[in-house]
C-alpha cells in the first residue's frame, strides 16, 4: 500500500508518466476487488451470516479451554 501511495506522489511530484500509469492501473484494481467483494457479500449474504453464526458460536463454545481466545474476546468486549 505504502509502494502505490508513493509512486503516485512522486510521479505527481515528478510527472513521471510511468509511475502515474502504474498508480491508476492499481487504484483501479483494487476498486473493482472491492466492488466484487461488496456485490458478492450482497449475493451471499445468508452464507455469510451462516458463517459468522458458525464461528461466533464455536469460539463461545471454546471460550474457556484457550486462553489467548479469552483474552481476545475480553479485550473486544471492553473496547
Amino acid at each position: 500500500m505504502f509502494i502505490l501511495g508513493f509512486a503516485g506522489c512522486i510521479g505527481a511530484l515528478r510527472e513521471n508518466t510511468f509511475l502515474l500509469k502504474f498508480f491508476s492501473v492499481f487504484l483501479g484494481i483494487i476498486f473493482f476487488l472491492e466492488l466484487t467483494a461488496g456485490v458478492l457479500a450482497f449475493v451471499f449474504k445468508d452464507w455469510i451470516k451462516d458463517q459468522l453464526y458458525f464461528f461466533i458460536n464455536n469460539n463461545i463454545r471454546a471460550y474457556r479451554d484457550d486462553i489467548d481466545l479469552q483474552n481476545l474476546i475480553d479485550f473486544t468486549q471492553e473496547y
